[in-house]
């Protein structure tokens, strides 16, 4: 099974200067994969977000 690295509100910087903080999923091994994006809660539990 691959080991998954998670990095927990990692700040980005949008163009009008705002920072946002994210969560990231990602293989720890190099290499391009995909990227899923999902809706903003990202700390909600699937239980609790909308459909």
């Amino acid at each position: 099974m691959p080991v998954m690295l998670f990095e927990h509100d990692v700040p980005v910087a949008m163009n009008d200067g705002a920072k946002l903080c994210i969560n990231i999923y990602r293989l720890d091994k190099p290499g391009r994969y995909p990227v899923l994006m999902g809706p903003n809660g990202k700390d909600t539990s699937m239980a609790d977000a909308p459909a």
